[in-house]
Formats: structure tokens, sequence, C-alpha cells
């Protein structure tokens, strides 16, 4: 679906819009603003891909709208429709990037056909822009690499070629990644994993570069970063770092660095080596349950944990193994192996518990304790409950319950 933003100060041309979208099932997914300046406020904090303007608005008019559009999104794709057969405007819209000039009252066919064209062209783009950011991707992991091996050499000026450094990221951070040597492997097993990780946390660009066999580098590339937040890159980086480690369980250390100019990536990333080189590694008491816990028991035992401090919300197999990152199906084979029950009957299990312990020392409503452990429907609790242990949660906290005079367990 394709986020789009409709703007008119008509609300009988909006329905018209809306109607015509649901009508014919066509691949918007529309939000509405009632005058030029709401809609620019909604382009800056929403994700739009396609405008539908009106050109004669309250406070802002379809055109500077679409100027101060284009500039929050040079991607965006815009349709002006207006009333109004004017030359003057079809020649400011054009010359603007406007997609096209609909003239209203809007025709069904002509509309629908429009849409379907601009959905085409925008998926089209959308997947050149993937391949072009793909090799920019490889371009620069094939310069970092020579870039490491002292393999380019920089000019009598100390600067690389032009073509060079027009491919190199101008802002960014380093991460270097290490682990003792038992969790190595892991480590480097895992590139594919921290580097699609630090994409989502960085919400940039992250490429994974190994280094000899001890050290993964870490580059994000920044686009046109603010300037607060190249000031929190460090405190971001040790934060990763942290989450990798209590994400998998294994002795992780690592440091970071602004990104420097091409002609200084390597004496930084061997300042780098040298740091953790002499940073020791965390002490452990415990060397099996490291090696244990670098191993699908580890992985298990993250859901696990996970399933404790979160079985009020709706969990899934889906949504543990996102979190995990791990597949599904592999999930499910290693959490029966190791725990000797589904996921699913582990989750409803846990949270049954749960209420156990609040039936035996609380007097709230049997709904409110069903909402809090999970269950938004009361009867299907009551109904899981009863067929779980054998009596109704009413008649167990009679029996167990410290206020009701019973036993507790």
């Amino acid at each position: 679906m394709i986020p789009t933003l409709i703007a008119d100060d008509s609300i009988a041309e909006l329905d018209v819009i809306l109607y015509l979208i649901k009508k014919y099932a066509l691949p918007l997914e529309p939000a509405v603003a009632s005058d030029g300046e709401e809609a620019l406020h909604y382009i800056q904090q929403s994700p739009v891909e396609l405008l539908i303007t009106d050109i004669r608005m309250p406070f802002m008019d379809g055109l500077a709208l679409s100027a101060k559009a284009l500039a929050v999104n040079p991607y965006l794709k815009i349709i002006i429709s207006s009333g109004y057969q004017d030359f003057s405007y079809a020649k400011t819209a054009i010359s603007l990037g406007v997609e096209e000039y609909l003239l209203k009252p809007i025709q069904p066919q002509e509309f629908t056909q429009l849409i379907l064209r601009i959905a085409d062209k925008l998926e089209k783009e959308k997947q050149k822009r993937q391949a072009d950011n793909l090799q920019l991707a490889y371009s620069r992991d094939q310069i970092t690499q020579q870039l490491l091996r002292g393999a380019l050499r920089s000019g009598k000026d100390g600067m690389l070629p032009r073509e060079i450094r027009s491919l190199m990221p101008d802002k960014g951070e380093l991460l270097l990644l290490t682990a003792e040597s038992g969790s190595l492997s892991s480590l480097f097993n895992l590139k594919a994993e921290i580097c699609q990780l630090a994409s989502q946390f960085f919400n940039y660009p992250a490429r994974c570069i190994p280094i000899d066999s001890q050290f993964l580098l870490l580059a994000v590339d920044f686009s046109i970063p603010a300037d607060e937040e190249c000031g929190n890159a460090k405190k971001r980086a040790d934060k990763f770092v942290e989450r990798l480690k209590n994400m998998y369980h294994l002795p992780f250390r690592g440091t970071s660095s602004s990104m420097p100019a091409p002609e200084q990536l390597l004496p930084t990333v061997q300042a780098m080596e040298l740091s953790l080189s002499d940073t020791p590694p965390e002490p452990s008491e415990n060397k099996q349950e490291i090696k244990n816990l670098d191993s699908a028991n580890g992985k298990v035992r993250f859901v696990c944990e996970y399933i404790s401090t979160h079985y009020q919300e709706n969990l899934s197999l889906e949504a543990l193994a996102e979190i995990s990152y791990l597949h599904p199906d592999y999930l499910s084979r290693i959490f029966k192996k190791e725990t000797g029950m589904n996921l699913n009957r582990y989750i409803k299990t846990f949270r049954l518990n749960q209420a156990c312990r609040q039936l035996e020392t609380t007097q709230q409503k049997i709904t409110a304790i069903s909402a809090s452990v999970g269950y938004q429907n009361c009867a299907y609790f009551i109904r899981s409950f009863t067929e779980h242990f054998g009596i109704s949660p009413e008649k167990y906290r009679q029996q167990h319950n410290q206020f009701s005079g019973g036993k507790s367990l």
C-alpha cells in the first residue's frame, strides 16, 4: 500500500477521492488534510509517497505545498487536482515536478488509471533505488577492504582520487566487535543478523566487514544526520554493543569511532583494534555456562526470559522469532527440544501460573486478572484455566486465597 496524503479544504471533494479509492480497491493508504499547512506538517512527520492536493486552500496553496513537500521528500509523487483549467497553474506545476494535473470533477476511470500508473512507477523507482543502494554498498565494501589492506594509495596532496572519495559516506559511525576466542566463530556466523540489527537500531544502512579472524567492522553510513544525532552516536554505539551482549548472551566486546575520512580509515581501525586488545575480557565464573549460551539453549533461555517479562502482551511464535532473530520453524524446533513442550503451550502454562498467584494473593476481579496475564477475552481465560487445572478460577480462589480462609499452595 502506498502512504498517501489528500489535501483539500472541500469535504465533498475529499469524500469523492476516498470513495473512489475504496470502490476500486486502489493500492493507497490515505490520510487527509484540510489546508496546506496541515498537509506540510503531516508530510514532515510521516512517510508519504503520494500527495493529491487541491490548489486553492487556506494558509498555503497547493503549488507552495508541492514545492515544500518535494524539499522534504524528493521522491514524492504529486497529483494536483483543481477545478481551474488555467495554463499558468499547469505550467507552474510542471516546473515543480508535479506528476499530473487533474481537472475536477474527477472522472473515476481517469483517476483509477492514473493511480495505477503512478503505483507502477513508484514500485519500479523503489526497485531501482534498492539496486543502486546495493551497488553502492558493494562498492563501499570493496573500497573499505582495499583501504584496510593498504592497497589504495593517496596522491601527493594526501588525498585519494575524487571518484573514490565520492563513493564513501561523509558521516557515519564505525563499530569494531570482537569476542573471546571460544565465541569468535559465533560472532562471524551472526554477521548477517548483526548487520540487519544495526541497520534497524541506527535507522541507517550498516555494512559488516570481517577483519582477519578476530574482528568484525560495522560501518553505519549516515545520510544527512542532524548535529545532535552525530553527538549521540558514541553513546548509541555503546548501547548497541550492550544490546548484542544481552540478546545473544555472548561475551562480545566493542569500541566505536566517528567515520573518518577515507585516508584515515586504516589508522583509525588500527587504533580501535589496539583499544580492544588492551581491554581484558569480562570475567566469567562459569565457562560451561557461556558455552551453553553459545548454542540453541541460549536462544531458548532468551525467549523464556522475554516471556517472563512480557507475558501480558500479545505473544506469538512469529513475534518471538522476530525478536530473537530466528526463523519461526527453527525456534519452534529448538524450543520443543530444550523445554519438552511447544512454545504456545509454554506461554499458556506460564500465564495461567501467574493467574494462580494472583488468585491466591489478591482480591482482583477475574476480568482484571484475565487481562493482566494476557487474556483479553475473559470467557476464553476461564475456559482455558478450567481445562488446564480442572477447576474454575473462582473455585480455585475460594480454596486457596489467603484472604478467603482457604490455605495457600
